[in-house]
C-alpha cells in the first residue's frame, strides 16, 4: 500500500506543475486550513502581500503543545505535512475537477479510475459536493469541492487518517 501511496503523491505532484497556472496561489491574500490528525489539529495558513517588488510570501503552522508533554520532531513534521497538502493537493483537484460535472454529479468509474459522488457536505461555512478516490474497492482520497470556493474545502487522506479543512480564504 506504501507503493500505492507513493504513487499518488508523485502523481499530485506532477498535477501541482500541470495545474500551476490554473490555480496561482498569489491570486489569494490568505487562506487558512485546520489539519487535524489522529492526535493533534494544528492551523496551517498562507499570505502574501504585494510589495513594490513582487509578494511577499508566509505560510505559517500553529498548534498546541499539551502541558507536559515535550516538543518533538513529530510536531514538525506533522506541520510540514499540513504545509505540503495545502499547497498539493489543493491544485490537485483540478484534474479531477475537469472530470466531474458539479451541476449533475455522478460516479465516475473509468479506466481503473473510481470516484464515487457522495452528496453534499457542509465545511465550516462553505458547502460542496463530496467525492471519493477509490483503488481497488478502498477509499484512498475524499474531497469535498465547490464551484463557488477555488480551493478544496475538505481533503481526507484515509489511510492515515488525516483531514484537511479550510477554514477562511481571501481572495486579491
Amino acid at each position: 500500500m506504501k507503493k500505492v501511496l507513493l504513487g499518488i503523491i508523485l502523481t499530485l505532484s506532477v498535477c501541482l506543475f500541470a495545474y500551476e497556472a490554473t490555480l496561482n496561489l498569489l491570486n489569494f491574500k490568505s487562506f487558512t486550513y485546520k489539519v487535524i490528525t489522529e492526535d493533534r489539529e494544528i492551523m496551517a495558513g498562507f499570505t502574501s502581500e504585494k510589495t513594490k517588488n513582487g509578494y511577499e510570501v508566509t505560510h505559517w503552522s500553529k498548534f498546541v503543545v499539551p502541558e507536559g508533554e515535550e516538543m518533538d520532531y513529530d510536531y514538525f513534521a506533522t506541520s510540514y505535512l499540513a504545509a505540503i497538502f495545502t499547497f498539493v493537493y489543493n491544485p490537485a483537484y483540478t484534474s479531477f475537477f475537469g472530470m466531474i460535472d458539479l451541476d449533475n454529479p455522478t460516479t465516475l468509474n473509468m479506466y481503473g479510475i473510481k470516484i464515487v459522488y457522495e452528496g453534499e457536505e457542509k465545511v465550516g461555512k462553505y458547502v460542496g459536493k463530496k467525492f471519493t478516490y477509490y483503488v481497488n474497492e478502498k477509499p484512498l482520497i475524499t474531497w469535498v469541492i465547490s464551484k463557488q470556493v477555488p480551493l478544496v474545502l475538505k481533503s481526507i487522506i484515509h489511510e492515515s487518517n488525516y483531514k484537511f479543512e479550510l477554514v477562511d480564504f481571501q481572495k486579491r
